[in-house]
């Protein structure tokens, strides 16, 4: 019995911390540490604020002494940061031993990146057009 609560830590407070990549994904318990090194998650960094939702349950669990763990996966701030929710999702999937399959959102997710290369290199290339046609009214 327990709670186990998910979310995302923007990637740009992570970075200034830790030096490796791929971020860690870390957590934050309501119990002692072993509760995350079970899981083999960091604890969140000194100075994290976490508020909302999470700290709410997190303090509720407390008081009724129901172990409750958070964790945090580095994302994209302001965006839905879909890899970062599969590497939730793995974590989770390994530590309970559920032998998911994420191939398809594996798959969607780069064709995602795919797509938004090619938005961004359309973009770059009409910018440019733009410009030259910009330049040929002067000459």
């Amino acid at each position: 019995r327990g709670f186990l609560l998910l979310g995302g830590l923007d990637q740009r407070i992570a970075k200034q911390v830790y030096k490796q990549d791929p971020l860690p994904i870390v957590g934050v318990s309501n119990m002692e540490p072993p509760f995350l090194s079970r899981m083999n998650v960091p604890r969140a960094p000194q100075g994290i604020l976490i508020s909302g939702g999470v700290a709410l349950i997190l303090s509720y669990a407390f008081h009724l002494d129901i172990p409750a763990l958070a964790l945090f996966s580095p994302a994209e701030k302001d965006s839905t940061d879909r890899k970062s929710a599969l590497r939730l999702a793995k974590k989770i999937s390994d530590f309970f031993s559920l032998n998911l399959d994420f191939e398809g959102v594996e798959e969607e997710i780069l064709l995602s990146r795919v797509a938004k290369e090619q938005r961004k290199e359309m973009a770059k290339d009409m910018k440019k057009q733009q410009e030259e046609r910009l330049s040929d009214l002067f000459t």
